[in-house]
């Protein structure tokens, strides 16, 4: 079976290097077969690694790729499950390695490591931006970070993510606070005073395994004591 759906991966845009990385950070197997199906054009890299991938995504691949195509049910904008349908940022898939055009800006204490993309565009919805960071823990896509200036920019920023996303939650009324907690995305927006807004889009499969993974370095850091 890996040796006859090679030759169909090979024509999907997504690269096996990538695919590989969102069987890693617990991507779900219908998203990873959906990204599969949705791009024709020759992959970037060799076949080998696909041989490497679970069963199961070869078998689901292989089975959307010999039946007739069914478009997935439509999500509804306006819901949480809008958010978790989410498999990236753009062009950026969540789990996926830094991009070439990508500039590398910061390397927090925790190893987060942030970046910023020249060619981004600085418009959402009717809000201009001041800055988008990608953030990236082990080279995987983590999260990103959208900052805007000014109240009318904030109150735009938040009127696009709640028509996308629905209300969110609003945990103190006196506050410009904002969270939606999806199962696989979560996002938040957050008014300062100054009135400037920052979102935070966090891919939480991958934010689990980093919190483990910084667990076990303490348990492992208490033993030098």
């Amino acid at each position: 079976m890996h040796a006859l759906l090679v030759g169909m991966a090979l024509a999907a845009e997504i690269s096996c290097e990538e695919v590989a990385k969102m069987v890693e950070v617990g991507v779900p197997h219908e998203t990873i077969v959906q990204n599969l199906a949705d791009y024709t054009r020759p992959a970037s890299s060799g076949s080998a690694c696909l041989r490497s991938l679970p069963d199961v995504v070869f078998d689901a691949y292989l089975a959307r790729s010999i039946s007739p195509v069914v478009s997935p049910p439509r999500v509804a904008p306006g819901t949480l499950a809008a958010l978790d349908a989410k498999t990236g940022f753009r062009d950026v898939l969540w789990g996926s390695a830094p991009t070439a055009d990508m500039t590398l800006v910061e390397t927090g204490k925790d190893g987060t490591t942030y970046y910023r993309r020249p060619s981004d565009s600085m418009t959402v919805g009717a809000a201009q931006l001041e800055a988008i960071a990608y953030f990236y823990w082990r080279d995987q896509f983590l999260g990103v970070m959208l900052m805007s200036e000014g109240y009318a920019n904030a109150r735009a920023l938040l009127a696009t993510l709640q028509e996308a996303y629905g209300e969110g939650h609003q945990g103190n009324q006196f506050m410009e606070r904002y969270h939606w907690f999806g199962k696989t995305v979560t996002l938040s927006f957050d008014q300062k005073s100054s009135d400037d807004a920052v979102v935070v889009f966090r891919y939480e499969p991958l934010q689990e395994k980093q919190k483990a993974a910084e667990k076990d370095a303490a348990k492992s850091g208490a033993q030098d004591l």
